[in-house]
């Protein structure tokens, strides 16, 4: 009797396995390079699980690395197979490398086969992924970000309605949201009975939406006082220009000051360098990149503050003017200085003295 020979399981040891993934919500697309090599395409559902035990069955013993974009899926998935023992990273889209043809066809199977090839060839790389603790207090100090833009979106919404309506705000209440120009609102004679409903929603919209505000505050400034930020929250304060809402996007955003080897790496990551065409002997710097980070609208508006009550950052401002430049390029400078002492006296955790350029 001849019996058939059993197959070997062949050993991937040694072999590094890149494997792309383009998530959402009911599928995900797999690509897997073996080594520089394509090897196959798939979609499953979306499970840590199952994608580990895919790998496990076909390519055991390979050393494996996946990747996928950030975005609304947050940071989940990376912490699953992390757990499942598969090495992750999260990766910037913006980062990820781009043929012209790929920026004309996009699918599913194009992006991830864009992140498998990234990864075999070693040119992409992770994002900070923060705890879970700090992801949580960071989404927190975002939530009430997008409170804020719904809040002028709603006053944009009241004005808008009004000038169709051919309605004059009282001089007193053009600047002001109070209680008295509320109820001036919910007062408004002549509308029709559609106008008046239009009106009570416009501002019911805008008290709810005050309210949440006026919660998230209290919850921000609540939060200050938590362990993990009141000493260094106590540092950014005492900077002029600082206040509770940059101090705490900023330690929520950043986390880890030691993440950033110099305060160059910080600057560009927040997106106040130039931007820069330069070409053998000719050097041009142009505008600020326009890869911005959600600090740095914040940076600018504290530098505004910082300029009327800083005496050195006035100064230099003021030296800036004179030397021709704008207001706005000027401000950008002043924001540069203003985050470059935020980091120093973080990283040394020295408090701030008056004189400090």
């Amino acid at each position: 009797m001849i019996r058939a020979k059993v197959p070997k399981k062949i050993s991937f040891e040694g072999k590094r396995l890149s494997v792309g993934l383009d998530v959402h919500a009911k599928q995900w697309n797999v690509s897997i390079y073996l080594e520089e090599v394509f090897m196959k395409q798939f979609q499953q559902v979306p499970s840590s699980r199952q994608l580990s035990r895919h790998i496990q069955e076909n390519y055991p013993g390979a050393q494996v690395v996946c990747a996928y974009e950030a975005g609304c899926f947050g940071y989940w998935i990376h912490r699953e197979l992390q757990q499942l023992g598969i090495e992750c990273i999260v990766v910037n889209p913006a980062d990820i490398p781009t043929t012209d043809k790929e920026r004309k066809v996009k699918t599913d199977r194009i992006d991830s086969k864009k992140i498998a090839f990234g990864l075999s060839r070693g040119v992409l790389k992770g994002i900070y992924v923060p705890e879970k603790i700090y992801e949580s207090d960071r989404q927190l100090v975002r939530m009430r970000s997008r409170i804020v833009k719904n809040l002028t979106q709603a006053k944009n919404q009241i004005k808008s309605y009004l000038r169709g309506q051919g309605i004059h705000i009282p001089k007193e209440y053009e600047r002001s949201w109070s209680k008295r120009f509320m109820e001036w609102l919910k007062g408004l004679k002549g509308l029709h009975p559609s106008g008046t409903i239009i009106m009570e929603e416009l501002v019911s919209l805008f008290e709810s939406l005050r309210s949440q505000l006026l919660r998230l505050n209290k919850a921000i400034r609540d939060l200050l006082k938590e362990e993990r930020y009141e000493s260094r929250a106590k540092i950014l304060l005492a900077i002029p220009g600082v206040g509770l809402i940059t101090a705490m996007t900023y330690l929520t955003e950043i986390i880890e000051e030691q993440r950033f080897e110099c305060f160059d790496k910080l600057n560009s990551y927040i997106g106040l360098c130039p931007t820069e065409y330069s070409s053998g002997e000719q050097e041009h710097k142009g505008a600020i990149t326009p890869r911005a980070h959600r600090l740095r609208p914040l940076m600018i508006e504290a530098s505004w503050i910082a300029i009327r009550t800083d005496p050195a950052l006035a100064s230099c401002f003021s030296d800036y003017v004179k030397k021709g430049m704008t207001k706005k390029r000027a401000i950008i400078k002043i924001a540069r200085k203003l985050l470059n002492r935020m980091y120093t006296l973080l990283k040394k955790r020295q408090e701030y003295q008056t004189g400090i350029n």
